[in-house]
């Protein structure tokens, strides 16, 4: 599977309008395609909607978009869409499709992670975290809608969601206080040339 990070920088006081405009009209459009939607928010400072689609392959991604953007309510609408958006960014990302993604039902808040690998460290880090943290994180049931890498292969980049600020905050004192995490965070870290964590707060977009 392919998707693709989408990022929307919102006009000023816009915000509201445009979540209104995403759960009536571009939410169901999407679904109703078959397009797999796992992950809608905005950042913390309620400038940015951030969201995730997932398709088959790239052949689907193609097909749909030209669906979707061909469609007479696409060319009826796209300027009020685009009237919303001061600045788009799309970034296209790679399922790891060995690892399932994990149930958010009932999570308002999460962590956009993003992992530059160092040069020639993927495939260590991907049987890494399949091997050891994937479980470790699942069994504290933090949410794992989007595990993928950039389609340069040098980026990680996962979603880990939880209930709520609380749940975030006791979910990673008890993971990072972990004698498996003191063990083994300077391993895990020395795969790692930077870390950019982004907090995002989760919407039902239905």
């Amino acid at each position: 599977m392919i998707g693709q990070i989408r990022t929307y920088t919102i006009n000023k006081g816009m915000m509201q309008d445009w979540i209104k405009l995403y759960k009536s009209e571009l939410y169901p459009r999407n679904i109703e395609l078959g397009i797999d939607v796992p992950v809608v928010s905005i950042n913390d400072e309620d400038t940015q909607f951030i969201w995730i689609r997932m398709f088959k392959d790239q052949e689907d991604l193609k097909s749909q978009e030209e669906i979707l953007y061909g469609s007479d309510w696409w060319k009826n609408n796209v300027e009020n869409v685009r009237s919303h958006i001061a600045h788009r960014n799309i970034q296209i990302i790679k399922a790891v499709t060995d690892m399932p993604s994990t149930n958010i039902s009932g999570h308002s808040v999460a962590h956009l992670r993003t992992y530059t690998i160092n040069k020639g460290m993927l495939s260590d880090w991907l049987n890494l975290f399949q091997t050891e943290l994937y479980g470790r994180v699942k069994q504290t049931k933090m949410g794992m809608p989007v595990l993928s890498v950039n389609d340069e292969d040098t980026k990680f980049i996962w979603v880990r969601t939880y209930k709520d600020e609380d749940d975030l905050k006791t979910k990673e004192e008890a993971f990072y206080g972990s004698d498996y995490w003191v063990t083994n965070v300077n391993q895990i870290r020395g795969h790692l040339a930077d870390r950019n964590i982004q907090n995002i707060c989760l919407i039902d977009p239905k």
